[in-house]
């Protein structure tokens, strides 16, 4: 079922894109990075429905920029994608915070299946120690983030 939905999302962003040159460049992103964003989300909001949404949200601003992505595959493409998602994903984050205040703490509340750092590491092809590193970094901007605007 999930393959049939993913299918289904790709099918429909390729309709909203004309040339054939950025179909393949989106197609290739969305198969290397779906994963990627939906972790990026879930660790800001751990909330699986949410971050489902923000991946969406995410998909359509690559949409329109799609043209200036120039190798989908490069270090810069990826982290333009992981910035776009952690953008919107701490963008609904205070949006939702400004309704209630939802303490920040170490643990991710509301996820009801996450990924240990070895299964992160897998995932992304990378080391377990890169994976740490990237966690800790996001954490670090976050909570500067949230802290300037309090």
């Amino acid at each position: 079922v999930a393959k049939i939905k993913g299918d289904l999302s790709m099918f429909i962003y390729l309709a909203m894109i004309d040339a054939p040159e950025e179909k393949l460049k989106f197609e290739i992103i969305y198969e290397r990075y779906k994963g990627l964003m939906f972790y990026t989300a879930n660790s800001v909001l751990g909330d699986t429905r949410d971050s489902e949404d923000i991946v969406h949200d995410a998909f359509l601003k690559i949409i329109e920029i799609i043209d200036e992505i120039d190798d989908p595959k490069s270090p810069q493409t990826r982290y333009l994608i992981v910035t776009i998602t952690e953008n919107k994903s701490i963008a609904l984050y205070r949006k939702r915070r400004a309704k209630t205040d939802i303490p920040l703490d170490e643990e991710y509340k509301g996820v009801t299946h996450g990924y240990s750092m070895d299964e992160i590491a897998m995932i992304l092809s990378m080391s377990k120690e890169k994976v740490k590193k990237i966690i800790q970094r996001a954490r670090k901007k976050l909570e500067k983030q949230l802290s300037e605007e309090a």
